[in-house]
């Protein structure tokens, strides 16, 4: 999507039972003492459009968070669903957050506060107001991960944009941010809404990356739409045709002044679609689906490189 969302003022009719349902989901405690073996990240486009659109996030944030996640990327977030999230007690208190927003729609960022995260972000050429957005994390045990969200440039004609992005991305969020950070990541976790296809031309940049798109990795012949006519009745009323596209992914790399260190290194190990069923007649929490990826952390000296 690409166009401009309309302003609307926020409503907070939904954030008490959003509370209500989300202690009641029975979350894993919060410890800083205790490192994750695995981290847990959620990527969703959550779309920008007016149609009941608190009741569509909160159901899309309960979704996400039955997950368990340690991390949660969304895109097209808007004021009204920052807000949202903001007034919301128990995500507060679970989550540190990237905000604020920079355009009418952007990327937003919750890591877990039981582990430490710096928020920065990489500019990329775009027309409609698109960055990446990057959250380097280090666990309790002193293992550090690299988490970056993006949605890229919209339409698809816009395909050499999407390119320069990719490049521009995967130079970036592989190189270290600061010489002076606490502990180097090694692995790094690139999610989002890519808006294209594997079979498009800007998928030879992923290709030829060095980074494992899950899904394929792990779900084989699953074709995994997150876009889907034929089952998201909400999408089939916004588009012109049918459409069947995975758009969305979860990519696993690793840092490349890294390599030849043997320094820790993540694994995949599962993901998932979220929202594939319709909170009622019509309505489902987004026009896309959501995934959630679990990626296994090593603390060993040797551990093996990024692989599924």
């Amino acid at each position: 999507c690409c166009e401009t969302p309309p302003r609307r003022r926020f409503s907070s009719d939904f954030v008490p039972e959003l509370d209500d349902e989300l202690v009641q989901l029975k979350l894993s405690a919060l410890d800083a003492e205790a490192p994750p073996t695995t981290l847990r990240v959620v990527t969703w486009n959550v779309w920008f459009a007016e149609r009941s659109r608190f009741r569509r996030g909160a159901e899309l944030l309960k979704a996400a968070l039955r997950c368990d996640p340690h991390v949660v990327c969304l895109q097209e977030v808007t004021p009204a669903l920052l807000q949202l999230i903001f007034s919301s007690q128990c995500l507060r208190e679970r989550f540190a957050m990237s905000g604020p927003l920079e355009h009418s729609y952007d990327v937003l960022i919750l890591v877990r506060v039981d582990l430490k995260a710096c928020f920065w972000s990489i500019d990329i050429p775009t027309k409609f107001g698109r960055r990446c957005l990057v959250a380097d994390i280090v666990t309790a045990g002193g293992v550090a991960v690299r988490v970056a969200t993006v949605h890229l440039e919209s339409l698809k004609e816009n395909w050499n944009f999407r390119e320069r992005q990719l490049q521009r991305i995967l130079s970036g969020i592989s190189r270290p941010y600061s010489s002076t950070s606490e502990c180097m990541p090694s692995s790094v976790i690139l999610c989002g809404d890519f808006n294209f296809c594997s079979a498009w031309p800007e998928n030879s940049l992923v290709a030829d990356s060095g980074f494992v798109d899950l899904w394929p990795r792990l779900q084989g012949s699953d074709p995994g739409f997150t876009e889907d006519t034929s089952c998201n009745e909400m999408l089939a009323e916004t588009c012109r045709e049918p459409q069947q596209v995975r758009f969305d992914r979860v990519l696993l790399g690793t840092m490349h002044d890294q390599l030849e260190k043997h320094a820790s290194f993540a694994t995949a190990l599962s993901i998932q679609l979220l929202g594939t069923t319709s909170i009622s007649a019509g309505l489902w929490p987004s026009d896309h689906f959501g995934l959630s990826a679990e990626i296994g952390l090593s603390d060993s000296a040797h551990g093996p490189a990024a692989e599924g």
